[in-house]
């Protein structure tokens, strides 16, 4: 009927704007930037990139904190964190163990849930 296709999954999409979710985002890329990087460096050298990108697109200006149940990713500072853990991986960049030393407090106060990070 040009709104349904009639059948049942319907390709559904959730969309807002969320940082906690672009640092899940930035986190994925970085990992699969070092992930693919032999295999095709290209592609990891576009994952990286993009990964950076938004990095420094959530720094310039306050976060997005709209939050719904567990569509929009978890804690600000957990999310921000491992984003920044797997960018440091991937680059060794000074910029992000910066951003790790400011995010300590989140790992001593979530000690826990950041010991695998």
């Amino acid at each position: 009927d040009g709104k349904h296709s009639g059948i049942p999954d319907d390709r559904w999409v959730f969309t807002s704007r969320s940082s906690a979710v672009n640092y899940g985002s930035i986190a994925a890329l970085s990992a699969a930037a070092r992930a693919i990087r032999e295999y095709n460096p290209k592609l990891a050298t576009e994952a990286l990139k993009r990964a950076e990108l938004a990095w420094e697109e959530e720094q310039s200006h306050p976060p997005f904190l709209f939050h719904h149940g567990n569509t929009t990713g978890g804690r600000l500072n957990a999310e921000k964190l491992t984003a920044a853990a797997e960018l440091l991986m991937t680059t060794e960049s000074e910029h992000y163990k910066q951003a790790i030393n400011t995010l300590w407090p989140e790992v001593e106060a979530h000690f826990a849930q950041h010991i695998g990070t």
